[in-house]
């Protein structure tokens, strides 16, 4: 964690002590900083509150927005090529598709971290061979990592890059520089899973009780959960954080759970923790029309992204590998289902990661598949 009075505000809560604020980073994997909270959801309410109340249909959406924002931002940044991070996920293949609307293949690169029989790793060779795009595989196990070269690096990212970042986000920013050509804009799908209702819990709809919306969050967000109620047992930063950043009156899917992702998941743990590159990215889901369209959808059309996921089942199916479209047996849908039914009743457990690792670092990148970053975590 790096002092980031040089970027004009201060972290979190002035009067907290070192050791406080190691127990919140425990918690949460950031430090509550309100002041950065409150500039990112206002900048986001902003874009969307400047362009007014423009609704586009889904075909415009997807054909002419998303492909749009790409080109301008590009054309704003002076690049005519981009890496995009590819996994198996939706948002980083929509932006594939939209990528291949304004650019030829021979300008996109892709690459994909994980292990070579994972499902990202899988899904994107096969994508890529499919659109005719270049592929890097980055093997986890193949990078040889130590505490001293991360602090190192670290340092060095602070120096040009004051702020407050993870160590997860200096490897990754480390990666990206090493494997990014200097001519290209990074492509990022990060903000995709916001605004089209992904981070939205499944069976909640507290709009009318702060209380609840605040302790839902601190609860999905947290990391070691045994710390997470002694640092934060008071809700009333949140609320007030949720009264004086509301959503438009017209965004009526938008609820105070997602003021709280927004602000602190979204800007606090993933934007602020990206310095180098990675701090210059081309972000199309940040466009105002993209925004506003999701946000404008009704709760229940946002809840488990199913039309987020059918318009690019409609409108960019080539980013679907053949043994998608598929029907899965009726079946291995029924266990699944009775599965999370079961889970939500807690009858079986959840499924765990290594038990000499915290959780939370068992990310795409785990360290659980790559030797020396195990070792470093445990040395620390």
């Amino acid at each position: 964690m790096m002092d980031s009075e040089a970027a004009g505000h201060t972290v979190a809560d002035p009067t907290l002590s070192l050791p406080e604020m190691v127990e919140q980073f425990l918690a949460f994997g950031f430090v509550p900083d309100f002041e950065f909270g409150e500039q990112y959801i206002q900048q986001a309410i902003g874009s969307i509150e400047n362009h007014g109340l423009k609704h586009v249909g889904e075909g415009r959406l997807f054909h002419e927005v998303l492909p749009g924002a790409i080109e301008r931002q590009m054309r704003d940044m002076e690049h005519t090529e981009v890496m995009i991070p590819l996994s198996g996920g939706f948002d980083s293949r929509l932006l594939l598709g939209a990528a291949l609307r304004v650019l030829p293949p021979s300008c996109i690169t892709c690459a994909t971290f994980g292990m070579a029989e994972s499902d990202d790793v899988g899904v994107a060779r096969e994508i890529c061979r499919k659109l005719g795009v270049r592929h890097i595989w980055i093997d986890p196990s193949s990078y040889d990592w130590t505490l001293d070269h991360v602090v190192a690096y670290a340092r060095k990212r602070g120096e040009l890059v004051p702020g407050l970042f993870a160590e997860s986000a200096t490897r990754m920013s480390e990666l990206v520089e090493f494997y990014t050509d200097s001519r290209a804009a990074l492509l990022s799908g990060y903000f995709g899973g916001f605004p089209t209702g992904q981070r939205l819990p499944v069976d909640h709809d507290h709009r009318d009780n702060v209380d609840a919306e605040v302790e839902l969050f601190l609860k999905k967000n947290a990391v070691l959960t045994g710390i997470q109620r002694k640092v934060q047992p008071d809700h009333t930063s949140w609320k007030r954080f949720i009264e004086r950043n509301r959503w438009p009156s017209h965004l009526n899917g938008a609820t105070p759970f997602e003021t709280l992702d927004c602000a602190f998941r979204q800007g606090q743990r993933i934007e602020r923790n990206l310095p180098g590159k990675l701090a210059h990215m081309v972000q199309p889901f940040m466009d105002p029309v993209w925004m506003n369209h999701w946000f404008s959808l009704g709760l229940s059309q946002r809840r488990l992204q199913k039309a987020y996921v059918d318009g690019i089942r409609c409108f960019y199916p080539e980013v679907f590998t053949r043994n998608e479209w598929v029907s899965e047996p009726i079946a291995n849908r029924v266990r699944k289902r009775l599965r999370r039914v079961l889970r939500k009743l807690r009858m079986v457990p959840e499924r765990r990661g290594s038990p000499q690792i915290p959780t939370r670092f068992l990310e795409r990148a785990s360290p659980a598949n790559n030797e020396s970053l195990s070792r470093m975590y445990l040395e620390a």
